[in-house]
């Protein structure tokens, strides 16, 4: 989100906003629809902003997905 965004957001729902911090991130919006290098750049600002979270994380890809399943049916 770059600033312009925050702006119109804060127009469109500045009740809702009112005393909540949105974070602009300040990454271009020249990227296309889940595009590696955009999810890369939000992954990485948005685990700088986060506390840690204390469940372990989920996950995605099919191969370890079915490795996780296996072990759990034991």
């Amino acid at each position: 989100m770059e600033k312009k965004h925050q702006q119109r957001l804060q127009q469109a729902f500045g009740d809702v906003l009112r005393n909540r911090k949105i974070m602009v991130l300040f990454i271009p919006d020249n990227y296309c629809y889940m595009d590696p290098e955009l999810v890369e750049l939000l992954k990485d600002a948005v685990n700088a902003l986060l506390p840690p979270s204390p469940t372990p994380p989920i996950v995605a890809d099919p191969a370890a997905r079915r490795h996780a399943d296996e072990n759990y049916n034991d």
